[in-house]
């Protein structure tokens, strides 16, 4: 990278986080050998650009005026050599590399703008990620909210059943003595009306697994 100012220092910084192997060039020697050792980089004169441009991956530039190799025709003969892709991150204000250089096949160039556009269509698929997380959250708690609800009231619901049905029965057995039943068809009659009282055992035992 061509380094120059804050900017140029987070970019190494960043760059030496990723893992890459930063070489640093400045026009002051004394410059770059501190920003190179701050990043774990190397440093090199600035007269080594070209040299440098064959082998990076990634370029970037932040000082204010761009030295000649980057102009397109100097580059399209650098490119001719190197054979393989390259980024140039122009972070001068006003840009310092010329467009027509991010024109040459293989390159790709970009500047603050770009830079910028990609961190706004960034932080709104974030915002809208964020917005579907929550509302995946809500409909969780929820969701549990009311299965938490309908285990509490399982046992309640099971022991109005059960209190039921007990009665349903006093009731059938009052009504047996009443009736003097001897067990014959009455008596079977009056049980089965007595045991449609009772909780189903389907729903029986789902209420209780629920509990």
């Amino acid at each position: 990278m061509v380094a120059r100012g804050r900017l140029a220092r987070l970019s190494a910084q960043h760059l030496a986080e990723q893992g890459a192997a930063v070489v640093v060039l400045n026009r002051t020697p004394a410059r770059g050998e501190a920003l190179a050792r701050e990043v774990g980089g190397t440093a090199r004169p600035l007269e080594a650009l070209e040299d440098e441009l064959r082998r990076a991956d990634v370029v970037v530039f932040a000082a204010p005026v761009a030295p000649g190799a980057f102009r397109p025709e100097a580059f399209a003969a650098t490119m001719r050599a190197r054979r393989r892709r390259i980024v140039l991150v122009d972070l001068a204000v006003p840009r310092a590399i010329p467009a027509a250089t991010g024109s040459i096949e293989d390159v790709y160039l970009c500047d603050v703008d770009d830079l910028d556009r990609v961190m706004r269509a960034s932080l709104d698929e974030r915002a809208q990620s964020a917005g579907e997380a929550e509302r995946i959250v809500a409909e969780e708690v929820a969701r549990w909210a009311r299965s938490a609800a309908e285990r509490r009231a399982a046992p309640l619901i099971q022991e109005i059943r059960s209190r039921a049905s007990a009665i349903a029965r006093e009731e059938v057995e009052r009504t047996l003595r009443r009736a003097a039943c001897d067990g014959g068809e009455g008596e079977a009659l009056v049980a089965a009306a007595a045991r449609s009282f009772d909780l189903p055992p389907d729903d029986r035992a789902r209420s209780t697994g629920a509990a």
